[in-house]
């Protein structure tokens, strides 16, 4: 994002190719709103610094709740980053939140672990692990 010039043709080109641009920490930094309606993105991810207070802080319940609504409604898949507890992970399954990532799933591991991470269920079966629980 360090040339907004360039930015459209890159990720018109990434999309051509098949590939699924996500927006990074939506609503932080230099991740603006306007970059929903600017680029072709497929979704957004949450960032940990507002899962971490859910359920329990208003402010930022109120601020996951809003971004899952609009991307939902903007039909954008959303990935929550940063999900340490059950607590965290119940409040996005019912905000509507199918995706995420944090320390309740597994630990940041070397790239050497990566090739035993994908060779034990569910991802020897090709599916992508999410938050709903099997039914």
């Amino acid at each position: 994002m360090a040339s907004l010039d360039l930015a459209p043709g890159v990720l018109r080109a990434l999309h051509r190719l098949g590939a699924r641009v996500v927006l990074d920490d939506l609503g932080v930094a230099y991740s603006s709103f306007a970059y929903l309606k600017q680029f072709q993105v497929r979704g957004v991810k949450l960032d940990r610094g507002f899962v971490v207070g859910v359920p329990s802080d208003g402010t930022d319940a109120a601020i996951v709740r809003a971004i899952i609504s609009l991307a939902r409604s903007l039909k954008l898949r959303v990935v929550a980053e940063g999900i340490e507890y059950p607590e965290q992970r119940a409040y996005l399954i019912d905000q509507g939140c199918a995706e995420g990532q944090g320390y309740l799933f597994s630990k940041p591991l070397p790239s050497s672990a990566i090739d035993a991470l994908f060779a034990a269920p569910p991802h020897a079966q090709g599916q992508r692990v999410l938050l709903l629980p099997n039914r």
